[in-house]
């Protein structure tokens, strides 16, 4: 569950970004995936973000 509250210090920020950048460098399987860290969700535009730290999805590609 999010609580809203922004980062305490670097390190939690860095953190959040190690899970990403090492499933980016490291991953061998020929699937796209999405992997980011503090992304907002929205189900409609007119209704509040669920935000998450970290957001993996296998067989998900950005849009273009």
């Amino acid at each position: 569950m999010e609580d809203d509250a922004p980062l305490d210090n670097w390190f939690q920020e860095r953190q959040l970004r190690l899970l990403p950048e090492s499933l980016y460098s490291s991953w061998a399987i020929e699937r796209p995936f999405l992997v980011a860290a503090n992304v907002g969700l929205f189900h409609k535009l007119s209704e509040q973000a669920v935000v998450v730290r970290n957001l993996s999805a296998p067989g998900v590609s950005v849009g273009k």
